[in-house]
């Protein structure tokens, strides 16, 4: 009886061919090389990173603006920046003539490192609600001295450091940040950042 011709079976291209067993080291080789073809390059990765930093304070608008920040801004690939700034602690004419200095400076020590421990819980509290609103890119939490200069100096630089592309900061604002941000700072920081800035209300 006449079934037919039967079609010859279908073979893919022999370079698509895989044999996890195979031996021939050409033949690793060659796999090898295709399966890192589906990998994206590390340069490609890098060249998509982006550096959005988002100033954070003790006020409710810095979660407006992490919120923002998570919801209209990140990409998968960038990199979220938290950044809080303190002032330093100014000691007095008295505190330089006391007799006890060594001890001034423990105390003035032991402040700087209070503040940095609450800024660090603070600055894991938005992290953390960064991560619960699905933000799935990486997050780095800085807590920078103010030190000599002004809050809108400070920050600028530190865009510049970590080479940003954006600022996100909220519109009102508490402690050193806040104080200092009211009309000053989201106006220096909208008229002579390298780098876009978004004010969120």
């Amino acid at each position: 009886r006449d079934l037919g011709a039967r079609a010859p079976p279908t073979l893919a291209p022999k370079d698509t061919q895989f044999d996890p067993m195979a031996d021939n080291q050409e033949q690793k080789d060659q796999q090898k090389e295709q399966q890192q073809e589906l990998l994206p390059k590390e340069k490609e990765v890098e060249e998509t990173k982006s550096v959005v930093v988002v100033a954070i304070d003790k006020s409710n608008y810095s979660e407006k603006a992490v919120d923002f920040a998570v919801k209209h801004i990140l990409k998968d690939t960038d990199e979220l920046h938290l950044v809080h700034i303190f002032p330093e602690r100014r000691m007095s004419a008295v505190d330089f003539v006391t007799s006890d200095y060594k001890k001034l400076l423990e105390l003035n020590d032991k402040w700087h490192q209070k503040v940095k421990d609450t800024a660090g819980d603070m600055l894991v509290k938005h992290a953390k609600r960064a991560r619960e609103n699905g933000c799935k890119c990486g997050i780095k939490m800085k807590v920078v001295e103010l030190g000599n200069g002004s809050v809108k100096h400070t920050l600028l630089n530190y865009v510049e450091t970590a080479k940003a592309k954006m600022v996100v900061m909220g519109s009102r604002g508490a402690g050193a940040f806040g104080r200092a941000f009211v009309g000053s700072v989201s106006d220096f920081c909208v008229h002579n950042s390298p780098v876009s800035v978004v004010v969120v209300k």
